[in-house]
């Protein structure tokens, strides 16, 4: 495509398309967790002050009910090496996206700083880009082949340089690309607001205070995170955030309507007084 923002985008529908399958995982974990609070609660009661013959009896019953309490987490715990390996890709685009030769790499950065500039501390890479294209000729020692892949290389999208890092101090940047730049850990943070409140307002009760109030506290410190770390690296990584975020969010939308965990427990808690 040679456009990085585009790609970024692209990258980011595909993925979130193939991981479908573990976000219908994780709300059927949901399901399945707050199904199990009245049984583990009951037991809790039972044998809370013997903690052997407790856990004996929650595995018994994990068992039996064919229940893993960690279901839920596991897309979340893939999504970290996924993350990880995207901000690499971020942070490292010669090396990554270029791909050149590491002594290539490492030339083009001591030049840059012999020349005086101040490489960004969290993508060195994306600031040499940005200074081979504003001063080229002091690179041709490299070879014109790399001078000219730095130079015709775009790293950007719609106009924004998604190299930069967003800040509050305009500098030298042009008012559209600053007032650009604000807006991508503002909507990365909206983003996981809203993505956090629909899905604690889906999610039943367990009757668990501890539980219910660190749900409601992750509800603001995951946006107040999100904008920290978009104001901490290249745009690029706020806007994979961003868009993730809203795929989520619209992924989150349709299992709600499909599979609201209220609705399931209350179908459950009904089929059993039905039993009883």
């Amino acid at each position: 495509i040679h456009n990085y923002g585009i790609t970024l985008i692209i990258f980011t529908i595909f993925l979130k398309a193939l991981m479908i399958p573990l976000g219908v995982m994780q709300q059927k974990g949901i399901i399945s967790n707050a199904r199990m609070q009245p049984k583990m609660q009951a037991l809790q009661k039972m044998y809370g002050n013997n903690k052997e013959r407790y856990g004996v009896e929650l595995q018994k019953l994990y068992k039996e009910e064919h229940f893993n309490p960690l279901s839920s987490c596991l897309p979340i715990l893939i999504m970290f090496p996924l993350l990880f390996g995207m901000l690499d890709v971020i942070y490292y685009p010669i090396k990554h996206m270029l791909r050149f030769p590491s002594e290539i790499i490492e030339q083009a950065t001591t030049i840059a700083t012999d020349l005086g500039y101040t490489l960004n501390r969290y993508s060195a890479q994306a600031s040499v880009l940005n200074i081979v294209k504003t001063n080229p000729s002091a690179f041709t020692k490299l070879g014109q082949e790399y001078v000219d892949a730095m130079v015709n290389f775009d790293f950007s999208m719609f106009g924004l340089p998604l190299a930069e890092t967003p800040v509050f101090k305009r500098g030298d940047l042009a008012v559209g690309v600053y007032l650009g730049l604000l807006l991508i850990p503002v909507l990365s943070g909206a983003s996981s607001f809203l993505l956090s409140k629909l899905s604690s307002s889906a999610s039943p009760s367990t009757g668990n205070d501890q539980a219910s109030n660190m749900a409601r506290s992750m509800t603001y410190m995951m946006p107040l995170l999100s904008v920290f770390i978009s104001f901490s690296v290249p745009a690029g990584v706020g806007i994979y955030w961003a868009i993730s975020n809203i795929l989520s969010l619209i992924q989150q939308m349709v299992l709600n309507k499909v599979m609201n965990p209220k609705e399931e427990i209350e179908k459950a808690r009904k089929a059993l007084e039905e039993q009883k």
